[in-house]
């Protein structure tokens, strides 16, 4: 059972991870537009 836990948590860091790097490129990729769309 302690095995499935630790499991459990380090896939939901991994995703979590995961998450915030793509909130980011998703955050790039918008400044990207906005300068480009500025110019």
């Amino acid at each position: 059972a302690v095995a499935a836990m630790s499991d459990m948590i380090a896939s939901a860091r991994r995703f979590e991870m995961q998450m915030k790097v793509i909130s980011s490129v998703d955050d790039n990729a918008g400044r990207a537009n906005q300068l480009l769309s500025m110019s």
